[in-house]
C-alpha cells in the first residue's frame, strides 16, 4: 500500500479580495499602574481595564510609497485571549509620531494620541473584530504609529503577532 504525503500548503488570514495587509511593530504597552514604566511587549501586546487602570498598546506600522492617495482599513484578528467577562471592546487611535520607544503612561513624548479611527469588538478567542461605524481612513506613507486601548470598566484582550492590529492598504 502506498501513501501520497500532501504538501503543507499556507491558507491566507484574508481572502485574496483584500488589498495589501500591514502589520503592527515595535509594540510598547503603557500601563496606569505603573505609570513611569515602559513595557516592550515585542510580538505580544494587549490592552486592559481593572480596577480603575488602564494598559494600552502602542505600534507602528510601516507603509510603502504607493499606498499614497489610498484608502486604509482597520483589521483586529485573532486574539490570544479576550475576558468573556469584560466588555470585549478596544478603540484605534492614530499617534502624532511613530517615536514610540521608551513612552510611558506619564510621559508619551511625541506619540500623543491624534484621532480616533474607529472601535471594534472581538467576541473570542480566535476571531476578527466588529467594527462600530468607520474603520477606513486615507492612507499615509512611511512609519505611522498606533495606539489601541481598552473600553469600558472591565477588559482584557491580548494577541499575538501576526495578528491583532493590521491595516489593510485598500487596492
Amino acid at each position: 500500500m502506498k501513501f501520497l504525503l500532501a504538501p503543507l500548503v499556507f491558507v491566507s488570514l484574508f481572502p485574496s479580495t483584500f488589498g495589501l495587509l500591514l502589520q503592527c511593530t515595535n509594540m510598547v504597552q503603557l500601563y496606569e499602574a505603573y505609570p513611569d514604566f515602559s513595557g516592550n511587549g515585542g510580538s505580544w501586546g494587549f490592552i486592559s481595564r481593572s480596577a480603575g487602570k488602564t494598559t494600552s498598546t502602542l505600534c507602528v506600522v510601516s507603509f510603502p510609497s504607493n499606498a499614497a492617495g489610498k484608502t486604509c482599513r482597520l483589521h483586529f484578528t485573532n486574539p490570544y485571549y479576550v475576558d468573556q467577562s469584560g466588555t470585549k471592546r478596544g478603540q484605534v487611535f492614530s499617534l502624532g509620531s511613530p517615536n514610540i520607544s521608551g513612552a510611558t503612561f506619564n510621559a508619551r513624548g511625541p506619540a500623543f494620541r491624534d484621532n480616533q479611527l474607529g472601535t471594534f469588538t472581538n467576541a473570542a478567542e480566535g476571531t476578527s473584530a466588529i467594527w462600530e461605524g468607520g474603520n477606513t481612513f486615507p492612507c499615509p506613507t512611511g512609519l505611522k504609529g498606533y495606539e489601541v486601548v481598552p473600553t469600558g470598566d472591565s477588559q482584557w484582550i491580548s494577541w499575538v503577532l501576526p495578528h491583532g492590529l493590521l491595516v489593510e492598504v485598500v487596492m
